[in-house]
C-alpha cells in the first residue's frame, strides 16, 4: 500500500460522517441486570434505560444496515451506552469497528421496510430472528440539533490461546453530534430472542418507552482511557464478541 492510500485510509476512517436513516427504540430495563452485565470499569445509572438502535448509513465511505442493543451506564461521572449486541452487514464495516473501536460487532441479515407511519426492523443470524422492532412514526416535527451523546465501548482482544488479553483493556468514549434533517417521535413494539450465541432475549424489558425516526448525519468525537484488571474482563470480551461454541 502506498503513503498516498495509507493516508486515504486514514482520512476515511478518522472524523467520519455517517449518514442515513436511523430509528431508535428505547426501552426500560432493570438496574439488577446492568450490575450483573456491565464490565467493572461501567457504574450502574439511576435510570437503567437501554436503547435499540438501526441505522442503515454510509459511512467512511462503506454502506451498511446495523442494528444495536444499548444499555445505559456511567463512566468517568457521566452517563453513556454500552453496546452489549452489535450486529451489522458487510464484511469491511465489521472488522473496522472491532479492530479500532472495540465495537462487539457481529454479521446479521438486517432488514428494514418503511412505509407510511410504520416502520418495521429485524436481524436475523443463524436462521433466527434475535431483535425485531414494529414502529409507529408520527408526522415529521422538523429539523433539529442533537449533541451530547456518548457511547463507550471496551477494546480488548484475545491472546492467541484465549485465556488472557493482550493488553489492558481502554475504553473508547464516542461522543456524537447529529443533525437531524427530519425527526419524528412515536410508539414501537420489540422482540428480543436468544440462541446461544446472541442472548438478547434475556434482557428484561420493563416498558418500551418511545421511538425516534429521522435522517440524521452524525460525527463523533474520540476518547480513551487504559483500564487495569484485565482478567476480570474476559467474560465481557468473550461473551459479546464471539458466539460460544456447542
Amino acid at each position: 500500500m502506498s503513503d498516498s492510500e495509507v493516508e486515504d485510509f486514514q482520512t476515511r476512517v478518522k472524523g467520519t460522517q455517517y449518514v442515513g436513516d436511523g430509528l431508535d427504540v428505547y426501552f426500560t430495563t432493570t438496574r439488577e441486570f446492568l450490575a450483573e452485565v456491565l464490565p467493572p470499569c461501567f457504574g450502574v445509572p439511576e435510570e437503567p434505560v437501554a436503547c435499540l438502535q438501526y441505522s442503515g448509513a454510509v459511512g467512511a465511505k462503506l454502506e451498511f444496515r446495523s442494528l444495536v442493543l444499548y444499555v445505559a451506564a456511567t463512566f468517568r461521572g457521566q452517563n453513556a451506552f454500552y453496546d452489549l449486541t452489535h450486529l451489522l452487514t458487510g464484511d469491511m464495516t465489521i472488522t473496522i469497528g472491532r479492530e479500532l473501536w472495540g465495537e462487539c460487532k457481529k454479521q446479521a441479515d438486517i432488514t428494514a421496510t418503511a412505509t407510511e407511519g410504520r416502520m418495521q426492523v429485524s436481524a436475523v443470524r443463524n436462521g433466527t430472528q434475535i431483535i425485531g422492532i414494529d414502529a409507529e412514526i408520527g408526522p415529521d416535527l422538523g429539523p433539529r440539533d442533537s449533541a451530547g451523546n456518548r457511547q463507550v465501548h471496551v477494546k480488548a482482544f484475545l491472546d492467541s490461546d484465549g485465556t488472557d488479553l493482550e493488553y489492558d483493556p481502554i475504553v473508547f468514549v464516542l461522543t456524537s453530534s447529529t443533525h437531524y434533517e427530519s425527526y419524528h417521535e412515536g410508539t414501537a413494539s420489540i422482540e428480543l430472542t436468544s440462541t446461544p450465541g446472541d442472548p438478547c432475549g434475556s434482557v428484561p424489558v420493563v416498558s418500551v418507552d418511545r421511538a425516534v425516526y429521522g435522517r440524521r448525519r452524525s460525527s463523533y468525537t474520540q476518547e480513551h482511557f487504559p483500564v487495569d484488571g484485565r482478567q476480570e474482563y474476559l467474560p465481557y470480551v468473550i461473551g459479546r464478541s464471539y458466539d460460544f461454541m456447542s
